[in-house]
């Protein structure tokens, strides 16, 4: 990890040796953060701040880097969105 101060969208949680690192609304402090923790390859960054349209699963030699795509329904006005978690898997 980094020395870097942990940006506010950005909470760390750790159990059993497993970290979870938790990012709501992407900023660019929170993907700097990111690229000074990690070594994720440069088109994984783009993904996760870019308006994607399918799902994906990218296996690198150290991480898989997937995109899961699903539908949200606003109650509101009774319409579905779709929603997009990204992660990054890894040791």
């Amino acid at each position: 990890m980094t020395n870097q101060p942990i940006p506010e969208n950005v909470a760390i949680l750790e159990l059993n040796g497993i970290r979870w690192i938790n990012i709501e609304q992407p900023t660019k402090e929170a993907l700097q953060y990111l690229k000074s923790a990690f070594n994720f390859h440069v088109l994984d960054y783009e993904d996760i701040v870019g308006t994607t349209h399918r799902s994906k699963i990218d296996k690198y030699s150290n991480y898989v880097f997937m995109i899961l795509l699903f539908p949200l329904l606003v109650r509101k006005t009774n319409s579905i969105h779709s929603g997009e978690i990204d992660f990054f898997l890894g040791k």
